[in-house]
């Protein structure tokens, strides 16, 4: 996957995620302060290849990763429940 497509759909999961983060405040607790999020999604397996990839890259480098949770996986931007 190009990188620009891989920034450009995990922007709209992070659109859709920040926005059920807005609507749900209380789900922020279960977020570590520091913790990068990255999104897992089992939607899109191209994506998830990559988004592992930098994940690894990441935590190589000392940053602490969390997945996110299973009810912030989105499609196209949209938050599933």
């Amino acid at each position: 996957m190009k990188q620009d497509e891989q920034l450009a759909k995990n922007l709209d999961r992070a659109h859709a995620f920040l926005l059920d983060l807005i609507e749900h405040p209380e789900k922020i607790d279960a977020i570590e302060d520091g913790a990068a999020i990255v999104h897992m999604p089992s939607d899109d397996p191209d994506l998830r290849r990559a988004n592992e990839a930098m994940a690894r890259r990441m935590a190589a480098e000392g940053v602490k990763i969390r997945e996110a949770a299973p009810g912030h996986q989105t499609k196209r931007g949209k938050a599933s429940a």
